[in-house]
């Protein structure tokens, strides 16, 4: 399960950096607008006194200076590099004094130089008013970090009930066939051994389904999305969540297995709608494998065939019966060092604008009175994904539709 603590650590360690990238920029920004400030004072005072330093009436100067000492530490006026008198003589610049230089001139072309006032400040005082307004910001920052923290684990907690209601959906659409086989078979004693095999093969499909259920149940549960600013730094940790859907599958399958998985599939959709006409083309003779969880290749092919017979479905209510193909047909392809298995139907098809998005989350264009959760495609999309391949969609509206898999075989 995701380890509540591990995030809350790092949503704290995330408020720490903040807190620390924020201080110098707080620094940066006092000095900056205390430098203006200060230097903007000084300017206008020394270019008020010029008249006076022009005729040398230095006394007036220094008591407009000396009624300065209280926004600046120290202020000389300098001429040739001589200080001709400071506004406090007892006090030499500090290391932690500012200093700013107001260069006078006797005219305006300033060819002439009067002097130069030279002003001292303290600019420890502006960082101390910048960690003040720091301080002030972090407390009204942590508030925030409270509040993203509680949405976390709200949004954290939806998305597991979202997730165990999207299994329990998955579950469900995976157990509807085979059900409907065994009550086909309930309904039919003419053939007892010949019913007796098909009915061994639905109870360990129902088996299998029901163990990947007991395996999802005990790992994270599937699907979960943890919000993007959050980044666990646990490899562990990381791994379990969304294992079944975001991890490559460890399981080899050859083309025996899948020969195998797709004519149990077929036999028990058979048994369900013997109208349709199930075409096996090219099933390859040759050795191969890959990568693949059985259960699941077992549940994408069963709901793209329940696709198919339901397309099928709907087109002969909606055409004459007589007339219309009822036809599905399953291929088998080896080319470029990938399987290709291409699933054709006659079916009612879909619109072309339709097409780019039957793959997402809760959509689905069936016109059936059933009620369609929409994960069927969803979910074959991110499993076949997972195992660095990829699914295609093609359909003509009232013709035709063709699903393409391609799963890379093994070197």
């Amino acid at each position: 399960m995701v380890d509540q603590t591990k995030i809350t650590h790092h949503l704290i360690k995330k408020l720490v950096i903040i807190y620390v990238m924020l201080f110098p920029a707080f620094v940066a920004v006092a000095l900056f607008l205390n430098h203006i400030e200060k230097y903007n004072f000084a300017k206008d005072l020394s270019f008020s006194q010029r008249n006076n330093l022009f005729i040398k009436d230095f006394r007036n100067v220094n008591t407009a200076l000396q009624a300065l000492s209280s926004k600046y530490n120290r202020i000389d006026f300098v001429i040739n590099n001589e200080i001709q008198f400071t506004s406090i003589n007892q006090e030499p610049p500090k290391w932690y004094y500012k200093k700013l230089q107001i260069h006078l001139y006797s005219d305006i072309e300033e060819k002439s130089e009067l002097g130069h006032f030279v002003f001292y400040y303290n600019y420890l005082i502006a960082m101390a008013y910048a960690a003040l307004s720091w301080i002030i910001c972090m407390l009204f920052l942590y508030p925030s970090y409270l509040i993203q923290k509680n949405l976390f684990f709200r949004n954290l907690k939806i998305s597991k009930l979202e997730a165990y209601e999207d299994l329990a959906k998955q579950v469900a659409h995976d157990l509807k066939s085979p059900l409907q086989a065994l009550e086909a078979i309930a309904t039919n004693t003419e053939d007892l051994e010949k019913s007796n095999q098909q009915l061994n093969k639905i109870i360990k499909r129902i088996t299998n389904i029901s163990q990947d259920l007991f395996n999802k149940k005990y790992n994270d549960p599937i699907d979960i999305k943890i919000p993007t600013s959050i980044v666990l730094e646990d490899p562990a940790q990381s791994q379990n969540i969304n294992k079944f859907y975001n991890s490559k599958p460890k399981e080899v399958l050859t083309n025996m297995d899948l020969k195998t998985i797709i004519h149990h599939i077929i036999q028990e959709k058979k048994i369900i709608f013997s109208e349709i006409d199930f075409e096996l083309e090219n099933f390859l003779d040759c050795d191969f494998s890959f990568y693949f969880y059985k259960i699941e290749l077992e549940r994408i092919l069963s709901n793209l065939l329940n696709n198919s017979i339901e397309a099928i479905k709907e087109k002969l209510v909606s055409k004459n019966k007589e007339s219309t193909e009822s036809k599905i047909q399953i291929t088998l392809i080896t080319t470029d060092n990938k399987l290709v298995i291409r699933i054709f139907d006659t079916g009612i098809g879909i619109e072309k604008e339709k097409i780019y998005s039957v793959f997402e989350k809760g959509i689905s264009y069936k016109t059936s009175n059933e009620r369609n959760n929409g994960l069927g495609l969803y979910h074959a999309k991110k499993t076949i994904e997972a195992a660095d391949g990829q699914i295609k969609f093609f359909s003509v509206l009232n013709q035709f539709t063709t699903v393409e898999i391609e799963i890379p075989l093994t070197l």
